[in-house]
């Protein structure tokens, strides 16, 4: 797998660990002494977050059926993630997975900033899971390498007892300045801070992940309307294309839209929103809006009835609770079973008992 990841089998950097979401700089926990205690809480939630993901991904439902493949799914998540701003610019503009959970979900796009790998000659390898299968001479490499940083280190080690050697009082300038920076005064401003700024950043409203006691989620997330070239405002910008993805994705696109780039969800587009596009952009609009509107009213008879704002998580429940109104047969005609999740939402209308459509 890492050679066809295009990992350099000729240098130590081989032998690197998985990627992980890791809560904090645990470089900067070795250095600063905190409690082993403090980082298995912080990991605890984001544990949380990255389960809340992958559930808003793949459906609660699912998962609940396939527990094992959780650790799978974790590293191939974070592996997305560390890979985010390469894979932003090798796909398409109009490649199915865009308007999937992976690059539309807001709870998925913050946990990019807790995703982190480690070297075997990383003080924080410990705290990865080991690579395996690594050629003899990578971990030779690897070794030299912890040596060779071991070395370097140590410069700046003596060049700071040289410093505090000459410094005619009682403790040098850099223990001055970690007093400073360790007191109590300044973790109390810097937390005060860092307050303010996740204050500043969240004023647009709650992320898409997180609900009000109401079991609504916060509907403060605000949209964009995009400027095209004939002068109109639309809920797209002008490189949108329509969505050609699984039933469940285009429910999920259908009730949270995109998030991460703003663009509200489908069911509040009006044909004017898609009128720039080609072909039958239009028509696709109205197929996918009879589409959900079957599913949703089949969710509600089943005690799933889908809120004005609502998490993926929750989403993927409507879906679950109601596609089996949609009359697609779960048999595919030689016997197979038919997964509808994954099933194209244009396949899908194909198969529908129902052909005389009335998507108002």
């Amino acid at each position: 797998g890492r050679l066809l990841a295009g990992l350099p089998v000729e240098r130590a950097e081989f032998a690197a660990s998985y990627p992980d979401f890791k809560p904090i700089d645990l470089e900067e926990c070795l250095k600063n002494g905190v409690s082993e205690t403090d980082i298995s809480v912080k990991q605890s939630e984001v544990d949380k977050e990255v389960v809340a993901a992958l559930e808003s991904i793949f459906t609660r439902e699912n998962l609940d059926h396939f527990p094992t493949l959780m650790p799978f799914l974790r590293c191939g998540l974070a592996s997305h993630l560390h890979h985010r701003e390469a894979l932003e610019a090798s796909y398409p503009a109009n490649a199915t997975v865009r308007f999937t959970p992976l690059f539309t979900s807001k709870t998925v796009a913050d946990l990019a900033k807790h995703v982190r790998i480690a070297m075997p000659w990383d003080d924080t390898y410990k705290y990865f899971a080991r690579a395996t299968g690594l050629p003899p001479h990578v971990m030779h490499f690897a070794y030299f390498e912890k040596i060779n940083k071991n070395i370097t280190s140590l410069i700046p080690a003596f060049e700071d007892m040289l410093d505090r050697r000459q410094f005619n009082g009682q403790i040098s300038l850099d223990q001055m300045r970690n007093l400073i920076v360790q007191s109590d005064t300044f973790q109390n401003m810097a937390s005060d801070i860092a307050n303010i700024r996740a204050g500043i950043a969240n004023g647009s409203g709650l992320s898409a992940g997180s609900s009000n006691s109401d079991g609504t989620v916060g509907g403060a997330i605000r949209f964009d309307l995009h400027d095209h070239s004939d002068g109109v405002r639309r809920r797209v910008p002008p490189t949108w294309t329509f969505p050609h993805v699984s039933l469940m994705n285009i429910y999920k696109y259908w009730h949270c839209g995109d998030e991460v780039h703003r663009i509200s969800p489908m069911r509040d587009f009006e044909p004017v929103d898609v009128g720039f596009l080609k072909g039958r952009a239009k028509m696709n609009l109205a197929d996918v809006r009879y589409i959900c509107r079957i599913i949703d009213e089949e969710a509600v008879r089943k005690g799933h009835a889908p809120r004005r704002f609502m998490s993926l998580i929750d989403v993927g429940s409507c879906f679950h609770a109601g596609k089996s109104a949609l009359g697609i047969p779960t048999k595919t005609p030689t016997g197979k079973n038919r997964n509808l999740a994954l099933m194209k939402w244009s396949s899908a209308l194909r198969y529908m008992e129902n052909k005389n459509r009335n998507p108002e």
